[in-house]
This record gives C-alpha cells, structure tokens and sequence, in this order.
C-alpha cells in the first residue's frame, strides 16, 4: 500500500522569526492518508522534503505490512 499522491500546504501566515506551518498529505493506494504538519525554515524546499517523506513512509509502510503477516504487529 505505498503512496499513491501527496500535496503540501503551506499556511498563509509566517511566524515571527519566518518560519511557516506546512501540513503534507499522503494518500495511500488504499485510498487512506496520512496527515503530517510540521513548521518549516524559511525558504524550504517544500517539494523536496515532501519527496524525500514519501520513501519514508512507504518503507514504514511496507515493514508494517511484513510485521503484520508474520504475526510480528502490535
């Protein structure tokens, strides 16, 4: 069930000291999603880091997976 899309969303009101809030969605092959927020420096790559959390997730994702065939899940 690796990712199927993600967008980002950058919100529209900069903190005091430039950095923003970005909220990241994730949607499954399953159609599920996950939802990530996490406040970004100003003058991040947006895109880049949202890149590089796809293969993060899918790789949770599919080590989740294998945990739960093998009985290994909590």
């Amino acid at each position: 069930m690796p990712v199927a899309s993600s967008t980002y969303v950058v919100d529209a009101h900069a903190q005091h000291d430039g950095r923003s809030y970005v909220t990241e969605t994730h949607t499954l092959t399953t159609g599920g999603q996950v939802v990530l927020r996490y406040l970004a420096s100003a003058g991040a790559d947006y895109a880049a880091i949202m890149a590089a959390r796809v293969g993060q997730i899918d790789a949770h994702l599919a080590e989740a997976e294998l945990d739960a065939l093998l009985g290994n899940g909590s």
